[in-house]
């Protein structure tokens, strides 16, 4: 069993040394500091969604106006970009499953 624990039931009300405030103050200031940083990343982050959204946009009205040319170049954007996922997923796949076996 373990030895009995001292518990001491005066609240501490004494005053804080200033190397305690110091610490508060440094405290504040990065989250201020990682709230703005996390803030300014997330709007770069919409930015860039919007952007490439128009872009999306763009391309898919000027591959309208040259038919089966610009059709093909759509598709084949598309069909491009689905295999790399495609391939990304199943390689991560393998990976996760040759974790599980190792000792």
């Amino acid at each position: 069993m373990p030895a009995a624990m001292e518990v001491n039931q005066e609240p501490d009300c004494g005053q804080r040394s200033a190397r305690e405030h110091g610490s508060l103050l440094v405290l504040a200031l990065l989250a201020f500091a990682v709230g703005g940083t996390s803030g300014l990343l997330g709007a770069v982050f919409r930015l860039v969604l919007e952007r490439s959204d128009r872009f999306r946009g763009a391309v898919i009205d000027w591959a309208h106006g040259k038919e089966i040319a610009g059709f093909a170049l759509v598709i084949g954007g598309n069909s491009r970009q689905g295999q790399r996922e495609a391939a990304s997923r199943t390689s991560r796949r393998c990976c996760m499953k040759s974790n599980r076996h190792r000792p």
